[in-house]
């Protein structure tokens, strides 16, 4: 919480002290632009499309969609409709399983781990 006591006073910077203390830490740093701010997590251009692509996912989880229909719709827009056996045994259908399960990791333990600069693997 940030708190200005009075008008053209500096800022005071609550944190409270708890388990992601280091997180929050790190926050502030970017925050107030200190000096540890220049080690601040960002992600690379393949990473940022990744997190763009698990964030679109989500949105489809959302609203409702088949993986079968977010596959077609975000990944694989070209892939012929697969039915039955051969969308079961595809690794179309592989694929878009582990990135649902790491978007969904993401959207659950993701705040934290975006701000550690830790991504999870596929898987």
């Amino acid at each position: 919480m940030l708190r200005a006591p009075d008008r053209g006073q500096p800022l005071t910077l609550l944190l409270p002290v708890d388990t992601e203390m280091s997180i929050r830490l790190d926050a502030a740093a970017r925050l107030t632009h200190s000096a540890g701010a220049t080690a601040a997590y960002s992600p690379t251009p393949l990473q940022r499309t990744r997190l763009v692509l698990l964030i679109h996912i989500l949105d489809a989880i959302d609203e409702g969609l088949s993986k079968r229909e977010i596959a077609r719709r975000l990944i694989y827009r070209n892939m012929p409709e697969l039915r039955g056996a051969t969308w079961k045994g595809s690794s179309e259908r592989r694929r878009i399983h582990r990135l649902a399960l790491e978007a969904l990791r993401l959207r659950d333990n993701g705040v934290a781990d975006l701000l550690h600069g830790r991504l999870h693997p596929p898987g």
